[in-house]
């Protein structure tokens, strides 16, 4: 899938490894990274994840949003498992909110947690409901709540 990108790789050295994106799984037409399946997709064919701050660089104690956007590019994605990794130090995970990619919040499944209670790593689990296609298309699968440290985020 190439869900390591330019625009992930930048933006996680210009935020001194903040926040990372590690996606596990993302149902309908998507394949595992490496598969044989993946190497034969053309890059610009396949689902692709980036995370958006807003705003870019939060004052030391301020509340700021990390968006997950979803490029689905011409992939039909029916749902989304990932984990977002951040350095506790610098930030605190409040809550999160579906971004509406996959639908209305009626249309959908949408779960978040800290992986075993822990500050560090948000799980999102994200799906439509019943016997609906995947989409195609751009937008934001989950938009996460954060709380910058004292030190705020560099």
């Amino acid at each position: 899938m190439g869900l390591r990108t330019k625009n992930e790789a930048r933006l996680a050295r210009r935020l001194g490894c903040l926040f990372t994106l590690i996606t596990l799984a993302m149902a309908a037409g998507c394949e595992e990274p490496g598969s044989e399946a993946d190497t034969n997709t053309p890059r610009s064919e396949r689902a692709t994840l980036s995370i958006k701050l807003t705003p870019a660089r939060p004052a030391p104690g301020s509340i700021f949003w990390a968006e997950v956007h979803l490029d689905a590019g011409k992939q039909k994605v029916y749902g989304a498992a990932l984990d977002v990794n951040y350095n506790p130090g610098s930030a605190q995970f409040l809550d999160a909110s579906h971004g509406g990619f996959f639908g209305k919040a009626s249309e959908q499944l949408f779960a978040t947690a800290l992986q075993d209670g822990k500050a560090g790593r948000v799980v999102v689990g994200a799906s439509r409901l019943g016997q609906r296609p995947g989409l195609n298309g751009n937008g934001t699968v989950v938009r996460l709540r954060f709380k910058a440290g004292q030190s705020g985020v560099t």
